[in-house]
Formats: C-alpha cells, structure tokens, sequence
C-alpha cells in the first residue's frame, strides 16, 4: 500500500487541510489496483505545556466507498469477454506442411524464433537459431 500526500494547506483557525491518495492491490485473484482519493482536515489545540497537539482529524473520501471499490476492483465486462476469446500468446497459429518419422514440418509466424538442439558435426550440441524475426515496416 502506498499513501501519497498530494497537498497541505492551512485552513481556518488551527486547521490543516491535506489533500492524500491511498493505493495498493486488492487480494483477489486478478489483483486489480484500487486508488482512494481523500481529504483530512486536521485541528489543533495547546498542549499542557503550550505546545500545539492534534485534537480532532476529520477524513472524508472524494465518492462513496462502496461506489469506488466496485468500479476498480469489479473486472469489466469486455475485459472478461476479451480474455476469454483470445488466444493465448504462447499458442503461435501454424500449419502443418508435412509428417514423416515421428517429425513435423510447420509453417510458423515470421516474427517467431525457432532454436533447437542440433548436433554438429564434430559431435557437438548447440543451439540453432532457424529463423530470424523480422519486424514490420
């Protein structure tokens, strides 16, 4: 959790007004950011031996409560129908341009990179780099 301190301004009387945003990440399983953005009003009073000490803090947020946590902790409709629709990235879109031998040749993507294990010829193991990617424009 953070708590920021956007401003402080003297107000009436011995009062301090201070102007703060709290942020951190809801426990959920998405984790989503919730921010709060708030004022404190602050008062103060003489001390037994004169010096000025905190009596009252008045703290009030900028919306409802409930009314915050629902719009950013609550996950968006399209943002559910998106995840659930799109394939994920580490699935490439191929085709199978032929089978033989317990191997398959595919098409691939241009921007992936393939490596392998490859024996050289003096019996050496190393990886390979097949493809290059190649960046649009």
């Amino acid at each position: 959790p953070i708590l920021d301190v956007l401003s402080v301004h003297a107000g009436p009387g011995a009062t301090a007004d201070v102007r703060w945003r709290f942020s951190g990440t809801w426990p959920s399983t998405w984790r989503p950011r919730v921010a709060l953005l708030g004022t404190s009003t602050m008062a103060t009073a003489p001390g037994p031996g004169g010096e000025p000490f905190v009596a009252s803090v008045r703290e009030a947020l900028d919306a409802p409560l409930p009314t915050t946590l629902l719009a950013q902790i609550l996950p968006n409709w399209e943002d559910c129908y998106n995840l659930y629709n799109t394939p994920p990235a580490e699935t490439p879109q191929f085709g199978v341009l032929g089978r033989k031998g317990g191997y398959e040749l595919r098409r691939v993507p241009p921007e992936l990179v393939l490596e392998v294990e490859a024996d050289a010829p003096d019996g050496d193991s190393v990886p390979r780099a097949l493809s290059r990617p190649t960046l649009p424009g």
